[in-house]
């Protein structure tokens, strides 16, 4: 036999939803491919990447991950697609450019990252 108060349990089962509207203008999408040690925490450095990207990075992923033959032994592949955009306009080559460059400078400054 089992008794459940719902009074208690429905307010776990249907969690508040947020919901963002679609940006209202075009991001600009650029993909990083490097090789990194393998005991590189991913989640960390993503971490770190968000940081060094704002405000301009809307988002951060990764998007392949590799380890075979063509990597050398204790490092691993992987490609990061990162979105730039901001929500009152687009962005300009100009603008996206050093945001990126200054990810990339992280990603193999501080987390040992060689760029492919």
């Amino acid at each position: 036999v089992l008794e459940i108060s719902l009074a208690k349990v429905l307010p776990y089962a249907y969690p508040e939803r947020a919901y963002q509207p679609l940006p209202k203008y075009p991001g600009i999408t650029r993909d990083i491919s490097f090789i990194i040690k393998t005991d590189n925490p991913v989640k960390e450095m993503l971490l770190r990447l968000k940081e060094s990207g704002e405000p301009l990075l809307r988002s951060l992923e990764v998007t392949d991950y590799y380890k075979g033959k063509q990597i050398p032994s204790g490092y691993r592949a992987l490609t990061i697609s990162c979105v730039y955009g901001l929500n009152d306009r687009t962005l300009t080559e100009e603008e996206v450019q050093p945001v990126h460059g200054r990810i990339c400078s992280v990603l193999t400054n501080e987390f040992g990252g060689k760029i492919r």
